[in-house]
């Protein structure tokens, strides 16, 4: 009794000295490193995180309790960071409460809308490379076949094809960071967080500050970003429908231009329907139709090359001229030029609406992964090495791998680009120059995607019709789940009524009328802002919402105490902590200049672009 109440006055006097002494640190601080001096001294990426590098962020790593100074992270309650990399405090408890013990310990997305459902690396794969190969792709593919050439030489356009598709990866990598910094995974939580964002730390009840809700104004900007993001997926799920329309629509006997049109639109909305009523973007109706869209496309790819190497445009008919004369499609397509060539380009590799719902599943993947395993190590028997009759059950906690997810996503956001770049190179050079050189019709007008051009007769006409209408019909229902559908829900309105709506329903019958009876010019007008809307969101919004943040907003700073004797194991933590906050420098000085120099020049020019393209300039 008198050893246990002996322990009890010697760990309360030592706990009092490290209070004492985290006190006085708190006291006169002083910085390793000026986040004035340097470009930003954030930690944007998950391998900041790693467990090595956290040990030199605790108190509890700077050496025993009874040290008479600790590295520590001090916040001043009235001089808070601007913004949070984790979620609050208060949200951790919830979240660890919900899923039990054995659970990762790294806060995965939060799931805003809906339940987000995990996927491995070999189905995120597919996902993130079949939109390089839909409505972009089969622009520029038409383009060739309509004209016969390219505006560059076939080295520029391959050299100028790699460039612009890594662009993508870049963007992603951009999108990523910031969604981890603010604790938000949508475009528009990123974008509130950046622009009016509260703190969490601000949202806990320990402060009488800290007790206010977020601003109206967040709220506003929030909802115009979401209603935003919304239309832009509506839009390009409108120019894909209507374009699968025009495609097949003189395929069909002749009989009145506006029903063949209505008949068609009803058909192919029936097509594509049923694979609407999922609300997962991992969802099997959803990935089986990602793979039939991909087989598609190798066929196409296969149709093509096949096509110029047996003759190209020698058996060309006077049918297929007259019937490509009858086309109408919506005129997103190239008219001619490097400018539109390579703007088109930038818009066959922007994939950036898919970027932060498939890295949530992807995280929420490795999340279920680590806590499989750790209930399988700790229910693992260990043998007892004093009885080996008996096996006793492993007590100590089992190390878990801290890989960052952000990496891993970043290399298969890679390894999808480079997949497309081969993908959408093989059609465009593989027997580039082997289609005979006949005179284009002058009565033919340019059209839009869908108008195949002098090298290919009626048979192939008709079945890169059939294949490229399958592909963008099938480009419908990843947008629809994991763009247009999450964001429709209305849960501030109080009307029960307005609740009860299927609103998703009622913007499909939208879509469907208006590919069935719009005229051409608003048909024009709806794919062109789509193309605007897909530039701004893919390349000049990141760069601009990195900016922002990094230049306008206050970061965080890791302080050293300025008391307290110097011994040898503090002068260790200060040199290993200079050395991270040097490779923290240096990697954010590379993402600043990669933002600053590329991503943002690039971003803008093409969204002017867009912009004298939506209003007719061009």
């Amino acid at each position: 009794m008198c050893k246990a109440s002996f322990r009890m006055v010697q760990s309360g006097f030592q706990m009092s000295l490290v209070g004492t002494s985290r006190t006085e640190d708190r006291v006169s601080p002083i910085p390793v490193m000026s986040p004035r001096n340097s470009i930003s001294t954030r930690a944007s990426s998950l391998d900041d995180l790693d467990n090595e590098n956290d040990a030199f962020l605790t108190p509890e790593a700077s050496g025993s309790p009874s040290s008479p100074s600790h590295l520590v992270l001090v916040q001043d309650p009235d001089d808070l960071p601007e913004l949070e990399l984790w979620e609050s405090d208060d949200e951790e408890e919830r979240r660890a409460d919900a899923n039990g013990p054995g659970q990762s310990s790294r806060p995965s997305p939060n799931p805003q809308y809906h339940h987000i459902e995990p996927l491995d690396a070999l189905r995120v794969l597919p996902l993130l490379l079949a939109p390089n190969l839909k409505l972009g792709a089969e622009i520029l593919l038409n383009y060739s076949l309509q004209r016969g050439s390219l505006p560059l030489s076939v080295p520029g356009a391959a050299i100028s094809l790699t460039l612009l598709a890594f662009l993508n990866p870049l963007a992603a990598q951009i999108y990523l960071m910031l969604g981890q910094y603010v604790g938000k995974w949508t475009i528009e939580g990123v974008v509130g967080e950046a622009f009016v964002g509260v703190p969490h730390q601000q949202r806990n009840a320990r402060h009488p500050r800290h007790q206010r809700n977020d601003s109206p104004w967040k709220k506003a900007v929030v909802r115009t970003s979401r209603a935003a993001v919304a239309a832009v997926g509506a839009m390009l799920c409108a120019a894909c429908l209507r374009e699968s329309t025009d495609l097949l629509v003189p395929l069909v006997p002749k009989s009145s231009y506006t029903f063949e049109r209505i008949g068609v639109t009803v058909l192919l909305g029936a097509l594509v329907s049923p694979l609407l009523h999922t609300t997962s973007i991992a969802s099997k109706r959803v990935r089986y139709s990602n793979a039939v869209t991909l087989l598609l496309y190798f066929i196409v790819v296969i149709v093509v090359i096949t096509h110029r190497f047996q003759g190209g445009n020698e058996r060309a008919s006077e049918r297929g001229v007259n019937e490509r004369r009858g086309l109408g499609p919506i005129k997103v397509h190239l008219t001619g030029g490097i400018w539109e060539w390579l703007n088109m380009s930038l818009f066959a590799f922007n994939t950036q609406l898919f970027t932060l719902p498939l890295f949530a599943s992807f995280t929420q993947s490795k999340v279920a992964s680590a806590a499989r395993q750790n209930q399988s190590r700790r229910a693992a028997p260990v043998a007892d090495p004093i009885s080996t009759t008996t096996p006793r059950k492993s007590t100590r906690k089992p190390k878990m791998k801290k890989s960052p997810p952000i990496h891993q996503f970043l290399t298969l956001s890679c390894a999808a680009s480079a997949a497309s770049i081969v993908l959408l190179a093989l059609p465009l050079f593989v027997g580039y120059g082997r289609e005979s050189q006949q005179p284009q019709d002058p009565t033919l007008k340019r059209s839009g995607l869908g108008r195949i051009g002098h090298s290919l007769d009626d048979h192939f006409i008709t079945a890169i019709r059939v294949l490229q209408a399958g592909c963008l019909l099938l480009a419908i229902p990843p947008l629809w789940v994991s763009v247009v559908r999450p964001r429709l829900y209305t849960p501030t309105i109080s009307m029960r009524w307005v609740q009860d709506i299927k609103w998703h329903w009622v913007l499909f019958l939208s879509l469907l009328s208006l590919s069935a009876f719009s005229p051409p010019s608003l048909a024009h007008f709806v794919s062109r802002s789509a193309g605007l809307g897909v530039s701004g969101l893919g390349y000049f919004l990141p760069a601009l919402v990195h900016c922002t943040l990094h230049s306008f907003r206050k970061p965080l700073a890791i302080i050293l105490p300025l008391t307290g004797p110097d011994s040898t194991e503090d002068l260790l933590l200060r040199r290993k902590e200079r050395s991270l906050q040097r490779k923290r420098w240096m990697r954010r000085a590379g993402w600043d200049l990669a933002v600053w120099f590329v991503l943002a020049p690039i971003g803008l020019v093409s969204w002017a672009w867009w912009i004298g393209r939506v209003v007719g300039l061009w």
